[in-house]
């Protein structure tokens, strides 16, 4: 039986200087204790960095758009367009279809990231990272 001891945080419902103890109990041997400790590091979510969390979002979401468009606009043909997954959903659904499937994925990555941010802080911020860098790189490619 698992039993958690520890000072809860309301505000977050989790256990800051958590300790777990296990008992368990075999035939002819005497109960054994096993206990696992840890200290809570947690980036808490707030202030300028939430900030830079969101814009960084945002960002994200606007250069997705901006490339969408792009295709619409300027009406990519299968010969034109650079991203072989791209080719195949103009040749098999045309632009529209490649438009609604990039818009739908923007919102699909973007409704991740933001859950992501509410459970899983640490990650959240390496995925946005690495995510804005990519879209940033796109912009360049865009706008050369």
């Amino acid at each position: 039986m698992w039993k958690n001891r520890g000072i809860q945080d309301n505000k977050h419902g989790r256990y800051e200087n958590l300790r777990i103890e296990r008992r368990t109990k075999t035939k002819g041997q005497k109960t054994k204790k096993c206990t696992i400790t840890s200290s809570e590091s947690r980036i808490e979510p707030g202030g300028f960095a939430s900030f830079l969390y969101m814009l960084c979002v945002v960002f994200i979401g606007v250069t997705s758009c901006i490339d969408a468009l792009m295709v619409v606009k300027y009406k990519t043909t299968v010969n034109e367009e650079q991203n072989p997954l791209g080719s195949f959903l103009i040749k098999t659904t045309g632009q529209e279809g490649l438009f609604i499937v990039k818009i739908t994925g923007t919102m699909m990555v973007v409704l991740f990231i933001i859950f992501l941010f509410r459970k899983w802080v640490r990650a959240a911020y390496l995925i946005v990272s690495i995510v804005t860098l990519f879209q940033l790189s796109l912009m360049c490619y865009i706008f050369s």
